[in-house]
């Protein structure tokens, strides 16, 4: 036990640091300290209440409080941030998305993996705009996996809080346009896509569906050929090709050098 009988104390100094630290604490957090402080030093608590002019109760409830919840108590409660506890910062997950030939895949952390069909589109756009509500993943990089404006893919998010999923269904009539993509018109989408990519032209749906339909007639949507972009993954090939090309055009000029 401490024996203060022995300590000498300095009203002066005492006035001075407690009057420092009311600047830096605020004096509610001050008189807190000193409260628990005197109790550990085993002063009565009504002592306590009288010596800093705290009311009894308040005191009671304050050291139940200390004991239950920690340090935090001294603050002012209604603080949204604690200044006397560290920050906590959040583990950052990983998420990766690619795709192959038939699925969309996502990779959440080392151990989670979701795999989802390119053809169900719904599935995935509600998957994708999910993970925008929840702040896994920027505007920006949802539009991109759904071929769509930043603008557009905000209005989804938003819909989707007070309208469910059905607010992600193209209420639009007509063909869904899987029929008229042939082998053929597949091929010639490809070729376009890739084209695009090694002339550094733009690959968005917009681009390509107007070059395919100014040189092959196809009639096709803006929309269709953003859909078959994504279920072919060809936007993953976009940065690849062109370096690709590139490595095998210094790999030809070597060998041909050397021959």
């Amino acid at each position: 036990m401490i024996n203060c009988q022995n300590i000498k104390f300095s009203e002066n100094l005492s006035s001075n640091r407690i009057s420092s630290a009311n600047k830096i604490f605020g004096e509610k957090v001050v008189k807190r300290i000193l409260a628990f402080s005197l109790f550990l030093l085993g002063v009565n608590r009504k002592d306590i209440s009288e010596i800093l002019d705290i009311l009894l109760n308040t005191i009671k409830s304050n050291i139940k409080a200390l004991h239950s919840d920690g340090i935090a108590v001294f603050e002012d409660r209604r603080q949204k941030k604690s200044t006397f506890l560290p920050v906590n910062k959040k583990d950052e997950i990983s998420i990766s998305m690619i795709t192959d030939n038939e699925n969309f895949i996502i990779t959440i952390g080392p151990n989670i993996k979701i795999q989802i069909p390119l053809k169900n589109t719904l599935q995935l756009k509600t998957f994708i705009i999910t993970m925008l509500n929840n702040g896994l993943i920027k505007t920006k990089q949802a539009a991109n996996i759904l071929n769509l404006s930043t603008v557009h893919t905000n209005n989804l998010a938003q819909k989707i809080e007070s309208a469910d999923i059905d607010s992600l269904i193209d209420k639009r009539k007509g063909q869904t346009q899987e029929y008229i993509f042939t082998p053929e018109t597949k091929a010639e989408l490809i070729q376009q896509y890739a084209l695009a990519c090694i002339s550094n032209q733009k690959t968005s749906g917009k681009a390509i569906s107007h070059q395919l339909n100014e040189r092959c007639q196809l009639g096709l949507s803006e929309r269709t050929v953003r859909y078959h972009i994504a279920k072919l993954g060809l936007s993953n090939i976009k940065k690849t090709l062109p370096e690709l090309l590139k490595d095998l055009k210094k790999t030809s000029n070597t060998a041909a050098k050397q021959g």
